[in-house]
């Protein structure tokens, strides 16, 4: 596997390998041993796998409430999920569920690919890219040594702690997604401009006024549902 910006491999990544390895033992224990239905108990009980990740994911990124959107919409997919496996619903509505879910999230997809701004990410040594699923976690940026930070995020949520005043006028931290949750605190003394367009996002900018020859970082957000808050460093 690729190594990770943050060291050690991608939590995506992670998760992939993790059902990879949850699947064969499956398929292995239902080969090898008579009478056995794993899949069948896996079928019926696999959003509970999705509950666990909004749990952990709430736990670990406590103390940023804006951030908890991805946890809880991963708790909330994982809870109608469950609902959905254990047959609650009318025959008649479950055949239904799943191409209006599959409808839904390709209309989706398509709006944000087609509002999507050109950004011109540069040599690679001076980009940072970060891409979660379902997870959040915090993120350290140095825009003097990086000073483009792509943010990609679907059910999930970012910390982001600039921990330097930016020195290069194309500092900027790209945002897109959906169904997530972005705090960004900035130095004081750093002016921020905000481009944030998508869907059900809402923003909350609070940070300190700063003089016209400030550095000035800049936020790019292209996200559905989302929401972005921007505050100084305390």
């Amino acid at each position: 596997m690729r190594p990770w910006v943050g060291g050690g491999v991608s939590p995506a990544r992670r998760v992939f390998a993790a059902a990879l390895a949850v699947g064969g033992t499956v398929l292995l224990i239902e080969r090898t041993v008579p009478g056995a239905e794993l899949s069948r108990t896996a079928a019926r009980w696999w959003p509970l796998a999705l509950i666990c990740l909004g749990i952990a994911g709430g736990i670990r990124l406590l103390p940023a409430a804006n951030t908890l959107i991805g946890p809880v919409a991963l708790l909330s997919v994982g809870t109608m999920a469950l609902v959905f496996t254990l047959n609650p619903l009318p025959q008649w509505a479950r055949p239904l569920l799943l191409p209006l879910a599959l409808l839904a999230a390709g209309m989706g997809l398509l709006m944000i690919g087609k509002a999507a701004p050109v950004v011109r990410t540069g040599p690679a040594a001076i980009v940072r890219r970060e891409t979660l699923v379902g997870f959040t976690r915090p993120v350290n940026w140095d825009p003097g040594v990086q000073p483009l930070l792509v943010l990609r995020t679907l059910i999930g949520g970012y910390r982001v702690k600039v921990l330097a005043t930016p020195t290069a006028d194309q500092a900027r931290v790209d945002i897109r997604g959906a169904l997530s949750g972005i705090d960004v605190e900035v130095p004081r003394g750093v002016a921020v401009q905000v481009d944030a367009r998508g869907p059900g996002l809402s923003q909350d900018v609070i940070v300190a006024a700063t003089a016209a020859s400030a550095p000035t970082l800049r936020i790019v957000v292209l996200s559905a549902y989302s929401s972005l808050r921007v505050r100084n460093v305390v």
